[in-house]
């Protein structure tokens, strides 16, 4: 059974914060604990998501800043002139840089909110190789809906599906944040929250926190996160940073 030191010791490795005896023996135990294995392989995905989503933000936001800049631009001054353009377009170019990093405002909560959706997507495309996924086909189709990206579909499917489990629920949830339903992803999540007998706890409640957060609730979102921390769930990273961008918002 995986515990809570042999995820750190996966978060560690990830970060190539083992030293190499260390390391050594941690892929030995890969190589002898499958188990083990898959939820390093899991880890892996969950950081390539999230990667993924912030170089696609990054992308955006400098394109954006590109083609603003380009639509100011005007035809060439005479030659006389275009030294002290060109100089005058270099500074130009640099106080844009100061203000866009050091000026403008961050991002929104609901930017912040789908920009670190990545954590959970990764947890819901590997519901299948955890072995969580349901066994009904009615259900096996609304997660295959659901990774094509046909959110109201899945949610068809699972209203046509007999009693969902825990895992259905996250599910449906999900789907809802992701058609912009934050009032119904926020009961779905905090209704698995207040079942005792729920085990993706800490699943439920990172997407609580982004679904308060999407809907711009900071004041609720805020102790969710505060809790995936103080608990050292195997979120707390992305819970740390998700904080620190929100600042004292």
């Amino acid at each position: 059974m995986i515990g809570d030191n042999d995820l750190l010791l996966i978060e560690d490795y990830l970060d190539d914060q083992l030293s190499g005896v260390q390391r050594q023996q941690f892929e030995q135990r890969l190589a002898k604990e499958p188990e083990l294995a898959a939820e390093l392989k899991i880890y892996r995905k969950m950081n390539q998501h999230l990667e993924t989503q912030v170089k696609v933000n990054k992308q955006k936001e400098w394109k954006a800043l590109l083609a603003e800049e380009r639509g100011k631009q005007q035809s060439a001054p005479p030659a006389r002139l275009r030294r002290m353009y060109y100089i005058a377009s270099a500074a130009a170019a640099v106080l844009l840089l100061v203000a866009f990093f050091f000026l403008l405002p961050g991002p929104s909560n609901p930017d912040l909110a789908e920009a670190y959706w990545g954590e959970s997507a990764a947890f819901f495309s590997t519901l299948t190789e955890r072995g969580e996924a349901p066994s009904s086909p009615d259900n096996s189709q609304a997660y295959q809906l659901f990774e094509q990206g046909q959110y109201k579909s899945a949610l068809e499917a699972l209203r046509q599906a007999g009693p969902l489990s825990e895992v259905d629920l996250l599910l449906q949830g999900a789907a809802h944040f992701q058609l912009q339903q934050s009032d119904e992803a926020i009961r779905l999540f905090q209704q698995l929250l207040d079942d005792p007998n729920t085990l993706s706890k800490d699943e439920a409640r990172w997407c609580l926190a982004l679904a308060y957060l999407q809907k711009d609730q900071v004041a609720q979102a805020r102790p969710l996160l505060q809790q995936i921390i103080d608990q050292q769930a195997w979120n707390w990273k992305p819970a740390t940073r998700l904080m620190e961008e929100m600042g004292g918002r």
